[in-house]
């Protein structure tokens, strides 16, 4: 029940937050992607709202992330690094010779998104900590699955490859 409760807290939070999906659905708007690639991105996102959640919140020991998001990268070194190179090459697919400018753009963009939230959002910081409490409990293995249940709490649909060259329409949680 403790799990449950604690889960239910870190979605509310990824509610109020407003996870960044907005840039990824804008990155490749029409443009068909698949799944492991969606993947990538709800990871990349996680890790970023986190990252700017450490360099954000210095309020005391209550409200101090770095430690934390240092566990998180530790933990999830492998995962993180996977799911960057999946990202970089869904970049070299679309964009071609201009796959790392467009990458960076994309990461600029989603970074900048979370830090205009941290500064704007009212109680922010307070808002982030049960996200950090809830993935700093999760086995490397459900970082993905736990990504995606975040991102789904704002994201809007979009063409995820099927088998073939056929795409259907992913619909939000």
């Amino acid at each position: 029940m403790k799990q449950r409760r604690r889960g239910t807290r870190a979605a509310a939070a990824v509610v109020a937050l407003g996870l960044a999906v907005a840039p990824v659905a804008e990155a490749v708007a029409a443009q068909c992607v698949n799944r492991p690639e969606i993947e990538a991105r709800q990871v990349r996102l996680l890790q970023t709202e986190l990252m700017v959640a450490a360099l954000s919140c210095k309020h005391g020991e209550s409200y101090e992330f770095s430690d934390h998001y240092n566990a998180f990268v530790n933990k999830f070194r492998g995962s993180l690094q996977q799911h960057a190179a999946v990202l970089k090459q869904e970049y070299r697919r679309l964009y071609g010779a201009q796959h790392e400018s467009a990458l960076d753009r994309f990461i600029t963009q989603i970074a900048n998104t979370a830090a205009e939230r941290s500064l704007h959002q009212p109680n922010y910081c307070v808002t982030v900590r049960p996200v950090f409490e809830e993935v700093l409990t999760l086995k490397a293995s459900d970082l993905p699955t736990y990504s995606e249940r975040l991102a789904q709490a704002s994201e809007a649909s979009q063409a995820v490859c099927g088998a073939g060259k056929q795409a259907a329409q992913r619909p939000a949680g």
